[in-house]
């Protein structure tokens, strides 16, 4: 099987400072990276884009160009960087100015029409010929702007794409969105789905030292220098630092240290923030074409295994890490261990249907006074694929066509990998660990604080459904998740019932009525931020929820309900005392543990 890359990459452009500032002054005063600038195509041809569909979008920019209904700039800008088209060199020197045009034209922004794919993966950044900077051959009303996507002379294609995120501008190589051909194995992928997860459930308390494992483009490394004083980003992958440290130069960031390396490798100093989206696919080994930026060049969920084992001692005390992971479920019976069968593991029936792989694998690390047996973990599990969903999703994720030869044979690999092992399904998901504070770095326990100290965590939670509320605020949701999560673990029932709570101000209430009765036969609540969760409470636990203002402890509330309800006051306490903790653990619930404060402070 051939596992090279079926086209190159072209150079990764030149990164002079004063290009690059000058490019991103254009950019930012143009669509499509101004908000403030008007779309040149509606919002069907934006849900296209979405889709991996960007024809609409082409069509009818290139038909407002042609009838003189938007400037030459603005189309020019997103028919180059967004739409991947052909543009009239003198177009683009009318548009960024001839002197901004030669020297995106030195330093390899600007290629020949025909330099996409092998034929330019000789040349290098400073080797594109120039066609002048000539006059328009039609202006904003004429037809050289609209490009073909050809190559015919005198037209320039970009050599990376370009967005933006958050206020910053992200480059990127050309992805499936406006080309046919698989992908090259050296491919730097742009901002994703998964890279907009990961960027939302960052925690963004200011630190002193943040990484970025497995950079890529950099989006991560480049939002984390918003509130670090250095970040480390490390990349296996020259061409991705090559793009990242571009980046950098683009958004005028200099706090970022870029480091050649595999995974966890180039970290040499403990780090207060750590992020990561590995190349966490599980890939057929040396059967199908192999992507940097996705396949860790290692059989199953092993580098998932590998970062979970090596993340907790790069933390410093108290330090926090946040990453995105694919780990595997086997059937009862089958083999674990990655590679021959023959050399594998029975898997127990308990961890095949329960426990998730990097909970097992935190739990196996935690020898006593190891740096894992500090270290929480709140697991959330957003997706289950069967093996044949999962390779239907990566084959179509490297460009091949469905249903190609190459498509039959990469499935027949990925599903004969699967089955060799006993996959039988594959899990997706966040993980936050949380590395304890030494005593020095705690905050002294007020006598009156009830709760024994906090404890490390160890949770899965499995949420497929959507998100609930704005995501900007799904950060702190997993913040103040975990610190509940560890104090719970260090919390016994007699402390519980001595610590009052309140309820999430997210909280819905719905009562639901037979008609012609007063009463409710049904109360559910219903969280607005987060995971969107609905309860169903009895009678004792809508009494709690509805005087829970952090005012009352809960051995006072559960008296007090005893009393009214004429129930056995410690069978209520019990039956409360387990409620509340499920409540804690999901975010309905939250301690007050000093006089005034109304939810457990965050890190």
């Amino acid at each position: 099987m051939n596992t090279t890359p079926t086209s190159a990459s072209v150079p990764v452009p030149a990164s002079h400072e004063t290009t690059l500032r000058r490019l991103a002054e254009l950019l930012r005063e143009s669509f499509p990276f101004s908000p403030e600038a008007a779309p040149l195509w509606d919002t069907h041809a934006q849900a296209a884009i979405e889709r991996s569909n960007a024809a609409p979008a082409i069509v009818q920019t290139q038909a407002r160009v042609a009838a003189g209904e938007i400037p030459a700039p603005e189309a020019v800008l997103a028919l180059l960087f967004t739409l991947d088209q052909a543009v009239d060199a003198g177009d683009v020197a009318e548009a960024c100015g001839p002197e901004l045009y030669g020297a995106l034209r030195a330093d390899g922004w600007l290629i020949d029409a025909g330099e996409t794919g092998s034929n330019a993966s000789g040349k290098t950044s400073g080797e594109a010929t120039s066609t002048g900077t000539g006059g328009t051959t039609g202006g904003a009303n004429g037809s050289g702007t609209t490009g073909t996507g050809g190559t015919g002379d005198g037209h320039v294609r970009a050599a990376l794409t370009i967005t933006t995120f958050d206020g910053l501008l992200i480059a990127a190589d050309w992805g499936t969105l406006t080309r046919g051909e698989p992908l090259a194995g050296d491919h730097v992928l742009g901002l994703g789905g998964a890279g907009r997860t990961l960027a939302a459930i960052t925690p963004r308390m200011p630190v002193e030292l943040s990484c970025d494992i497995g950079t890529g483009c950099g989006i991560q490394a480049l939002l984390l220098a918003a509130h670090s004083q250095r970040v480390i980003a490390t990349d296996i992958s020259g061409r991705a630092l090559a793009i990242a440290e571009l980046n950098a130069g683009l958004n005028g960031i200099e706090s970022i240290e870029f480091r050649a390396g595999d995974m966890l490798t180039p970290i040499d100093e403990p780090v207060d923030l750590l992020v990561a989206n590995p190349p966490f696919v599980i890939t057929p080994q040396g059967q199908t074409q192999a992507f940097e930026y996705r396949d860790g060049g290692q059989p199953g969920d092993t580098i998932m295994a590998g970062l979970i084992a090596g993340i907790p001692e790069r933390l410093r005390p108290d330090g926090n890490a946040v990453l995105l992971g694919n780990w595997e479920y086997h059937a009862a019976g089958k083999h674990s261990a990655p590679g021959d069968p023959s050399g594998g593991l029975t898997v127990p029936e308990a961890v095949v249907t329960e426990v998730p792989a990097p909970i097992r694998w935190c739990e196996e690390l935690s020898t006593p006074g190891s740096p894992a047996a500090e270290t929480s973990m709140l697991l959330i599990e957003r997706e289950h694929l069967d093996p044949v969903a999962y390779a239907e999703t990566w084959i179509r994720d490297g460009g091949v066509a469905r249903m190609s030869d190459r498509w039959q044979v990469d499935t027949a690999a990925w599903l004969h990998d699967f089955g060799t092992r006993g996959v039988a399904r594959i899990g997706f998901g966040w993980i936050r660990m949380h590395r304890a504070p030494t005593p020095s770095h705690r905050a002294p326990t007020p006598s009156h604080r009830a709760p024994t100290p906090s404890q490390r965590a160890l949770h899965h939670l499995r949420e497929t459904g959507p998100l609930a509320g704005d995501t900007a605020t799904l950060a702190a949701v997993l913040d103040t998740r975990l610190a509940v999560l560890e104090w719970l673990a260090g919390t016994d029932d007699a402390g519980l019932e001595r610590t009052a709570f309140i309820r999430g101000q997210d909280l819905v209430e719905h009562r639901h009525h037979t008609p012609g009765e007063d009463e409710p036969h049904t109360i559910t609540y219903e969280q607005g931020t987060g995971f969107g969760r609905t309860i169903t409470a009895d009678t004792a636990l809508a009494g709690l929820l509805g005087v829970s203002d952090g005012s009352l402890t809960l051995g006072a509330i559960s008296d007090a309900l005893a009393q009214l309800l004429d129930a056995d006051p410690a069978a209520l306490r019990a039956q409360l005392t387990g409620q509340v903790r499920r409540l804690l653990a999901d975010g309905f619930l939250f301690p007050v543990l000093e006089p005034g404060d109304r939810e457990l402070s965050t890190r």
